[in-house]
């Protein structure tokens, strides 16, 4: 099932903003959809789409613990 930036972000413990700026055009015509309840969007992700922005924030968190252990 399709996810919101907002349950994304919540699971992997990055910003929505962060999110957002990992969302370039090529990604958002392959995997996201809009859906709109009440006149309010959100964008919801598929998961193909999901398992890139966990891939791309995963690899960012293992090479910020990896810097500081080095700094510790």
């Amino acid at each position: 099932m399709p996810k919101t930036i907002k349950e994304l972000s919540e699971e992997i413990g990055v910003s929505k903003q962060a999110i957002n700026r990992f969302l370039t055009s090529d990604f958002r015509r392959q995997h996201v959809t809009t859906k709109t309840d009440n006149k309010v969007g959100a964008l919801l992700i598929d998961k193909s789409g999901e398992a890139l922005i966990k891939k791309r924030f995963s690899t960012n968190r293992n090479n910020y613990n990896l810097f500081q252990k080095k700094v510790s």
